[in-house]
């Protein structure tokens, strides 16, 4: 059984700057901010660097982390949030040894399941 000291979601609201154009909201950065002010703050440089440009905040109430569930630590050098557990399926390959699980798991080449377990 695996002990989960570090879960890789959280219910705890984070920001998105995204674009919207014909009726498609799309993102921007794909930055997401742990709190508001954050991104309202991007948000504001975007709207003043164009005018062309429709931008949007959008909440998420619930996003994901990649970091090793029993360790913490996460793959390079950043802590970044994601708006859907597909995105850290899809990130996760970039960091050699770290694996990611369907049942919302990931682990560090240190912590990483032996194949009989």
């Amino acid at each position: 059984m695996i002990q989960v000291n570090y879960p890789t979601s959280t219910n705890d609201p984070h920001f998105e700057v995204m674009e919207e154009a014909d009726g498609v909201v799309s993102p921007i950065t794909g930055e997401l901010f742990r709190n508001r002010a954050d991104a309202e703050n991007e948000y504001a440089d975007m709207v003043l660097d164009t005018v062309t440009m429709k931008v949007r905040l959008v909440e998420h109430d619930i996003v994901y982390f990649a970091h090793c569930v029993v360790c913490g630590r996460f793959p390079g050098d950043t802590d970044q949030a994601y708006p859907e557990w597909c995105w850290v399926l899809e990130d996760l390959p970039n960091y050699p040894d770290w694996q990611a699980t369907e049942e919302q798991h990931v682990f560090c080449p240190d912590h990483r399941p032996s194949k009989e377990d």
